[in-house]
Parts: C-alpha cells; structure tokens; sequence
C-alpha cells in the first residue's frame, strides 16, 4: 500500500485490502481479516475468523461466518453474536438486525433496543424513527418505545419542522415528532408543511391551516 506520494507504507503482505473509512481499512492475513490505521499498524484483530469484514462506522463493523452476519466493536469484540442473515447499520449508534422475518434494533454496544416485532425499521431522524408492524406504520424513539402504535398506511419519512404527513382509511393528516395529530386524518391530500403552512383538500375544495394546527381557511 502506497501513499499519495508513492511512498509505501504497508509491504505487500495481504491477500485482500477495503477502503479506508474512520482512518481504518480491513485487510486479509491469511484466514484472518485484520484493521490497520493510515500508518500501516494492525490495531484491530478480531477474535475470531469470518468470512468478510466490513467498514468501521460508528465505531462498529459488521461480520459474515458461514452466511451468518454479527456486530464486533473497535476492539474486536463481537457485540452482537453471529446470528443473522441481515445487519444493517442505521448510523446514529443503531443497527437493525433481521431474524425469523423480523426486524429488531439494537445500539452500537450490542444492547437490544426494540425486540424482533417489525417488518421494518427506517434510520432515526432527531429522535424518532418510523418503524412497520403488520403492514402499519408507527413511530419509536431511542429507547425503543412505540410513540406512535403503529397504525397508519403511510407516514412520509421526510419530516419537516418536526411534522410529516400520514394516510389512515384513505385519509391524510399531519402529525408531530410526540405522535399527536396535528391536522386530523380527515382529508382528501394534504401537502407537507411548508413555510409555517399546510394546504388540505376536503370535498375538492383546498382549505389552509398553520403548523400548530389552527385552521386558517376552510376547505
């Protein structure tokens, strides 16, 4: 490995080199996959062998054994046994972990956040991420509490100002960061909040509120 001088600072020993990410590369001695910093040293030696390594983010890397994927942490630990056959990390110090059709959500060191209960779960925004159970969408926070219960046919993933847009029975309401409901789910469309505004369609007529959910002009 050379840097951008030509100088070499690592002799050809590797079978296999990653990128560098977090000032880390993965790299394959042998059977085993190792970390070196930008100067070459191997800093990070897992404690067991696996089949692929990946990029440190988060102070966290996810492993693959015999089709199984796991978490190690920065000093080579295994924080999240190999148990899955699909890790995700969600950045934000949370990874998503598939077992038996569901969806769990652990933090970066190993702790169980929310149990295996979702078809999916989407990365954090702020403090709130937008999770799916029984084709129904809901909202938890950090801790893993379900904010919202999950009961709506959409909730848009971009919030704005602390506000999205969700569909419940074909209707379309707005909803905060807390899960209460803003605009009622009682409208036609409904446009995402915009400028300290939301424009509302009810019976084909566009009627206009404010983000703290005061009605301005009827539909």
């Amino acid at each position: 490995m050379i840097d951008s001088s030509g100088h070499e600072f690592v002799a050809p020993r590797y079978e296999r080199i990653g990128y560098y990410y977090d000032s880390l590369a993965a790299v394959k001695k042998g059977d085993n996959w190792v970390f070196i910093d930008r100067t070459g040293h191997e800093i990070i030696i897992p404690q067991r062998q696996y089949d692929r390594v990946e990029e440190f983010h988060d102070d966290v890397a996810k492993v693959e054994k015999d089709g199984m994927n796991g978490l190690i942490n920065s000093k080579g630990y295994e924080i999240i046994k190999l148990q899955s056959n699909y890790i995700e990390n969600l950045q934000n110090g949370f990874v998503k972990v598939y077992k038996n059709g569901k969806y769990s959500l652990f933090d970066k060191f190993g702790q169980e956040i929310a149990a295996a209960l979702y078809e999916d779960i989407w990365p954090f925004q702020g403090n709130i991420a937008i999770v799916m159970k029984n084709k129904k969408y809901g909202i938890i926070d950090k801790t893993g509490r379900e904010i919202t219960t999950p009961q709506y046919d959409l909730i848009d993933k971009e919030y704005k100002n602390r506000l999205t847009k969700v569909q419940k029975d074909g209707k379309f309401g707005i909803i905060d960061t807390f899960g209460h409901e803003i605009i009622a789910t009682q409208y036609e469309d409904i446009w995402n909040p915009y400028d300290g505004i939301v424009w509302v369609k009810k019976d084909g007529k566009w009627g206009l509120f404010d983000t703290s959910g005061r009605k301005i002009i009827s539909p």
